[in-house]
């Protein structure tokens, strides 16, 4: 939704520039996040909604671009099952881990 050349989040305050949004990693599968699947996705408007639309356990969300998407693709390459999708290896739980705080003041920061 767009008010005054703004984007704006429901939910979320409003972000001025379109390249940022935000990158998220989100679980599927089990409730146990040592046996799920991950993914790792880039959202601009909704990214609250984007995770609940595909049914996942939102585990980080953080502002990025698809630039930073793409870098964590590659940082993880090795645990990539396909395309966005990776297995829960030691390095990638412990980058949600590293960012869990992120993810809390970005919740935090944006909430209406």
């Amino acid at each position: 939704m767009r008010m005054n050349d703004q984007l704006f989040l429901p939910g979320f305050a409003p972000i001025l520039d379109e390249s940022l949004g935000f990158v998220y990693v989100g679980a599927r599968g089990s409730n146990n996040i040592a046996s799920c699947q991950l993914k790792i996705g880039h959202s601009q408007r909704d990214p609250l909604g984007r995770v609940r639309r595909l049914r996942l356990k939102l585990l980080v969300l953080m502002p990025g671009t698809l630039a930073d998407e793409r870098a964590l693709h590659q940082r993880f390459s090795a645990a990539r099952i396909d395309r966005e999708w990776f297995l829960p290896t030691p390095d990638l739980l412990a980058f949600i881990a590293e960012t869990a705080k992120t993810t809390a003041e970005t919740l935090s920061a944006n909430a209406a």
